[in-house]
Formats: C-alpha cells, structure tokens, sequence
C-alpha cells in the first residue's frame, strides 16, 4: 500500500470515528467530518478504483452555491441538504473507509 493510500485510510477512520462519537444531527456530523478530515484529501492519495467514489462525494458536497458571508459551497449544500442524502453520504463515507482499509491490509 502506498503511503498516500496510508494517509487517505486514516483521514477517513478519522471522519467515521468523528461521526460515530458525535451526537449531533446527521447534518452536522457530516459537515464536521468532511472540512476536518476529508476536504484537503487529493485524487492521488486514493488507489485508481476509488478516484471515481471519491470525486462524488466531493461533488455531491459541494454543489450549492454560498448564501451567507463566510459560508462555502459545502456548507451551503449539507445547510440545504435532505437528512436522507446526508445520511446516505455518511454510509458512503463509512464504505470508502472499509474499501481502503481492505486495500491496506491486502
């Protein structure tokens, strides 16, 4: 496993870990995962197989325009978003964490 898949791997333990502890609403688990963990991630920390499912749920976090001084797009998209995407995106966030800690313990 390369190093960057290391570095990914454990971006995204730490964003399911953050969500798990959380009690916050869905909404706001998601937020809170994706600015602290995920957003500086980059296509070249994933493996190939997994360029795809990532720059979906960078798209699917950020397709709102900003309303508000100070807010950007991903807030304004998870601030607008169902509790049924977010919760969906929560799932696949989970799944890209368990895909590539398979990936580091082949």
């Amino acid at each position: 496993m390369s190093l960057r898949w290391h570095y990914a791997q454990g971006k995204f333990s730490e964003a399911v870990g953050s969500m798990a502890a959380s009690s916050r609403p869905l909404r706001e688990r998601l937020e809170t995962a994706f600015l602290s963990h995920l957003v500086h991630l980059q296509l070249s920390d994933f493996p190939q197989e997994l360029h795809g499912r990532y720059s979906d749920l960078v798209k699917n976090l950020s397709t709102a325009k900003p309303v508000y001084k100070g807010e950007g797009s991903v807030n304004a998209t998870i601030r607008t978003m169902h509790p049924s995407k977010a919760k969906k995106l929560i799932i696949e966030i989970s799944s890209i964490n368990f895909s590539l800690a398979q990936i580091y313990t082949d």
